[in-house]
C-alpha cells in the first residue's frame, strides 16, 4: 500500500473511524431499501399480470375449442377461404412462438390436424366455410389480444432492466466513495505517530478489508432479492457473469472468516508462558549469578536453534515441512532413549548419534527413497554440530537441574498468562507460528510457550502437590521447564494417551496404579515413567528402563499400562524388557498383568509380545473406528490407523481379565464415534 504524507496531521481516533464506518453502512442500506421496495414493486406487478395472461391463456384455449365445433365444410368453390387458411396457418405459427416466463408455451389442439385440413382445402379448391364471420373474430380477437400482452411484457422487461442498471450503478459508486473516505481517514491516522507506523498500516489494511467484506456481503444481498428478474432472463450476459464472480467471492470470503473465527475460538483456549530475560531486573546480583543467568538463557535458545538446524537438514529429503517434523520426532526420542542414564539435556549426545543407523537408514529409504550416502552426510552434519553445543550444556544442566537459588532466579524472568488477548489473536505471524510450531523465539530474547488452560492447570496441580516446591517462582521454572522439553521433541502425536474412559476402567476396576510411558501433561494414572529427570519434580519415576530396578509389590500393583511412542526401537526394547520381567514375576508366582497398547503388527517387537508364552489376547481397534486423547490440545481424535491392544499376564495376572471388561474396554474406544 503506497501512502503519501499530507501536510497536515490530524488525530483520528480507531473507535471514530469505526462510528463512521456504521453510520456508512447505515447509509447505504437506507438507500438500497428503496431500489429494493421499488424493484419488488416491479416484480409484484409482473406477478399479477402473469395471472392475467394465464387468465387469458385458458380463455384463448376455449375459443380454439369454439373454433372446432363451429368448423363445418360444405364442399362449394369458394376463393376467400384459401386466404382464410392460409391466415390459420399463420396465427398458428405465431401463438406457438409465444412464451411466458414460469408458464408453459400455449398448446393449439390438433395442430397437425388443422395444417392437413388446411392443405387439403388449398389443394382442392372446392370448399365454403359455414360461420366464416364467427371463426375470422374469433382469430381478430386472439391476435389482437396476443399482441397487447407481448408488447407490455417488452415494456416490463425493460423498465426491469432499467431499474437494475441503476441499481448497480448506485452500488458501484457508494462502494467507491467508501473506500476512498475509508483511505483518506486511513492516511489520516497513519502519520498521527510516526514510532507506530508499522502497526498503523496493520489497521489500515484490516480495516479497507473489513470494509470490501461488508460492501460484497450487500452486493450479494442485493442480488439475492433480485433473483426472480433473473430467473426471468431479464439480465444482460455480463451482469450475471459479474453476479457469479461476486458469487465466488463472498463464498471465498465466508469460508475464510469462518477458518479464521474458528482458529481464535481454539486459540482462546490457550494460554502462554513466557521466559523474557531481562539483564537491567538483576543489577543487584552478584555477576557470577547474573553470568549463570545469561547461560541458563542460552541454553534454551541454543537448543531452538539446534532443533531447526536439523529440520531444515531433514527437509532436503522430503521438500514437505510435516515430514521433516516427523523425522525430527522420530530421531530426538531415539537418541534420548539410546542408554539408561538420565536426561539432562535436550540436546542429544553426539557420541550416540550413528552413522548408518539401520532403523533410521531404512524408514527414510522405504519412504523417501533417499540414497544412503546423503543420509549419513546429513547425519554427520547433525552430529558436528551437536558437538559444538552438547559438552558445555550438558554438565551445566547436570549441576543446576535442581539448583533451587537459580531456578528461582530463572523463575523470575517467567511471565504466565491464563489467555490470549485479541490483539495477539489478530496478529497473523503469531499465527503461523503457533501452528507450525508451540516455541517462538524474537529479537527480545523472549521465549513463549502456548499451552491449552487445562494442561496448564494440571501442570500447575502437579508441581503443588509436591512438598518440595512451595515457593511461587520455583514453580514457574519447573512449569516452563516440563512445557519447554516436550514442545522441544514436537511431540504432538506423541502426547496421544488411551481414552480417560478406558484408563478409569483399568484403575478402578483392574486396580492399575502405573503407566510405564507417560509425561506430566497426558499421565493419567497415580505413578508413570517418563523421559527427563525434570519430571521428577511432577512425580515420574525417571525413564522406563528404571522398570527392572523397581520392586512391583510396592507402587506398580501387579498391573502396567504400556503404550510407548510411535519408535520401533522403543517397541522393540520395551517388548523385550516387559518379557524379562513377566518371567520374573512367574518364577516368583506373582500376579502381573500388562495391557500394551501398539499401532503396528509387522515388526520385531510385536512378534515378540504375541508369541510368547504370556500372550492372553490381543485386540484389533479398526481404522476410523476407534479414538484417542490428544493430551495436549485437550480433545479426542479418531485415529486413521489399525491400533492393536496385546493383553500379557502371568498364570495369576490372567485370571483378572473377563469378557465384560473387555466389551467395556472397546464401548470406550468407540465412544465418541
Amino acid at each position: 500500500m503506497k501512502i503519501e504524507k499530507v501536510p497536515s496531521i490530524i488525530s483520528i481516533k480507531r473507535g471514530n473511524v469505526l462510528r463512521q464506518q456504521k453510520n456508512l453502512k447505515k447509509l447505504v442500506m437506507q438507500k438500497l431499501n428503496i431500489e429494493y421496495q421499488k424493484c419488488n414493486q416491479n416484480y409484484y406487478a409482473s406477478s399479477k399480470f402473469i395471472e392475467q395472461i394465464k387468465a387469458k391463456k385458458q380463455e384463448n384455449q376455449k375459443q380454439w375449442e369454439q373454433k372446432q365445433s363451429l368448423k363445418q365444410v360444405t364442399f362449394i368453390p369458394n376463393p376467400q377461404a384459401s386466404n382464410l387458411a392460409y391466415q390459420n396457418i399463420q396465427l398458428q405459427s405465431t401463438l406457438s412462438q409465444v412464451q411466458f416466463d414460469n408458464f408453459p408455451p400455449i398448446q393449439i389442439n390438433n395442430p397437425q390436424v388443422i395444417d392437413q385440413q388446411n392443405k387439403n382445402i388449398i389443394k382442392n379448391g372446392n370448399y365454403k366455410l359455414v360461420q366464416e364471420n364467427v371463426v375470422e373474430e374469433c382469430i381478430d380477437n386472439i391476435n389482437e389480444e396476443n399482441n397487447q400482452e407481448i408488447q407490455t411484457l417488452q415494456k416490463t422487461q425493460k423498465e426491469n432492466l432499467q431499474l437494475l442498471k441503476k441499481e448497480q450503478v448506485l452500488i458501484e459508486k457508494i462502494l467507491k466513495n467508501s473506500n476512498e473516505k475509508n483511505f483518506q481517514k486511513a492516511n489520516q491516522n497513519l502519520y498521527n505517530n510516526h514510532n507506530l507506523r508499522e502497526s498503523n498500516i496493520n489497521i489500515i489494511k484490516n480495516i479497507n478489508s473489513s470494509n470490501q467484506n461488508r460492501n460484497i456481503q450487500i452486493l450479494n444481498q442485493s442480488d439475492q432479492n433480485n433473483d426472480d428478474f433473473q430467473n426471468i432472463q431479464i439480465l444482460p450476459e455480463d451482469y450475471s457473469l459479474k453476479y457469479q464472480q461476486t458469487q465466488q467471492l463472498v463464498y471465498d470470503n465466508q469460508k475464510f472468516d469462518q477458518l479464521k473465527n474458528n482458529k481464535n475460538k481454539i486459540l482462546q483456549h490457550y494460554s502462554k508462558v513466557l521466559l523474557v530475560f531481562n539483564i537491567r531486573q538483576n543489577q543487584r546480583l552478584p555477576p557470577s549469578q547474573i553470568q549463570n543467568l545469561k547461560f541458563a538463557f542460552s541454553y534454551y535458545q541454543e537448543a531452538i536453534n539446534f532443533q531447526k538446524f536439523c529440520i531444515n537438514q531433514f527437509k532436503t529429503f522430503t521438500n514437505d515441512s510435516i515430514s521433516s517434523y516427523k523425522i525430527w520426532g522420530q530421531f530426538i526420542i531415539r537418541q534420548l532413549n539410546v542408554t539408561d542414564l538420565p536426561v539432562y539435556c535436550v540436546i542429544p549426545d553426539p557420541q550416540y548419534i550413528k552413522l548408518n543407523d539401520p532403523d533410521l537408514l531404512k524408514h527414510l529409504v522405504d519412504k523417501f527413497s533417499i540414497p544412503i550416502n546423503k543420509i549419513n552426510n546429513t547425519l554427520q552434519l547433525i552430529k558436528k554440530e551437536a558437538q559444538r553445543i552438547y559438552d558445555k550444556y550438558y554438565q551445566f544442566k547436570k549441576k543446576n537441574i535442581f539448583n533451587d537459588e537459580l531456578n528461582q532466579q530463572l523463575g523470575r524472568q517467567i511471565i504466565v498468562h491464563k489467555y490470549v488477548n485479541q490483539q495477539e489473536l489478530n496478529d497473523k505471524e503469531l499465527q503461523q507460528q503457533v501452528n507450525e510450531s508451540g516455541l517462538i523465539k524474537d529479537q527480545n530474547q523472549k521465549i513463549t510457550i502456548f499451552v491449552h488452560k487445562n494442561t496448564l492447570n494440571k501442570l500447575q496441580f502437579q508441581i503443588k502437590q509436591m512438598n518440595k516446591v512451595q515457593q511461587q517462582y520455583l514453580q514457574f521454572y519447573f512449569l516452563f521447564e516440563t512445557l519447554f522439553n516436550y514442545e522441544y521433541l514436537l511431540s504432538m502425536g506423541h502426547q496421544m494417551a488411551c481414552p480417560r474412559g478406558v484408563m478409569d476402567l483399568l484403575q478402578k476396576n483392574l486396580g492399575f496404579k502405573t503407566e510405564l510411558f507417560a509425561s506430566p501433561i497426558n499421565n493419567h494414572l497415580p505413578y508413570y515413567f517418563s523421559l527427563f529427570e525434570s519430571d521428577k519434580i511432577l512425580g515420574s519415576l525417571g525413564k522406563y528402563q528404571n522398570l527392572k530396578n523397581i520392586k512391583q509389590d510396592q507402587i506398580i500393583n501387579g498391573c502396567l499400562e504400556v503404550n510407548p511412542p510411535f519408535v520401533e526401537k522403543v517397541f522393540v526394547e520395551s517388548a523385550q524388557l516387559l518379557t524379562q520381567f513377566l518371567q520374573n514375576c512367574e518364577d516368583k508366582n506373582d500376579k502381573f498383568f500388562v495391557f500394551y497398547v501398539i499401532p503396528w503388527d509387522d515388526f520385531e517387537g510385536f512378534n515378540t509380545l504375541v508369541q510368547n508364552q504370556f500372550h492372553i489376547k490381543t485386540i484389533e481397534l479398526q481404522k476410523s473406528n476407534h479414538i484417542f486423547f490428544d493430551a495436549c490440545n485437550q480433545k479426542y481424535n479418531q485415529l486413521r490407523n489399525s491400533t492393536y491392544v496385546i493383553l500379557l499376564g502371568t498364570t495369576e495376572g490372567k485370571k483378572i481379565w473377563t469378557q465384560e471388561i473387555e466389551n467395556q474396554i472397546i464401548f470406550e474406544f468407540n465412544k465418541y464415534q
